[in-house]
């Protein structure tokens, strides 16, 4: 995912492999100024379970949260939509009751 924050003016993308870890996926916030970026913070996704999220599919900020799919294919959790606090990230606040058999994306607009 690649996501531009309005509030905070900072690019957000999303890293599968986080910092080379095939089991993990996070988020960057990435500070634009003078045509380069710079890593401003990395933002850890967990599952309900309350390991790492493995593999983040097409995650949204709205509203102060952060929406997406975990596509397990890790096999620490069931494949589940989430919903984060933004930018804390962390445990999600909201998941889905079953198991997501293709989470494929999520999309809002104001």
């Amino acid at each position: 995912m690649v996501q531009w924050d309005t509030t905070n003016e900072e690019l957000i993308v999303g890293d599968q492999p986080c910092g080379g870890a095939y089991t993990a996926s996070c988020l960057y916030a990435i500070q634009i100024a003078n045509k380069a970026g710079t890593i401003e913070s990395t933002i850890d996704l967990q599952s309900s379970r309350g390991g790492q999220i493995c593999d983040l599919i097409h995650g949204v900020i709205y509203k102060g949260k952060l929406a997406g799919s975990d596509n397990d294919i890790c096999g620490s959790s069931p494949s589940t939509t989430y919903v984060w606090p933004y930018p804390a990230g962390g445990a999600p606040t909201l998941s889905n009751s079953s198991t997501d058999s293709t989470p494929v994306g999520a999309a809002v607009s104001p």
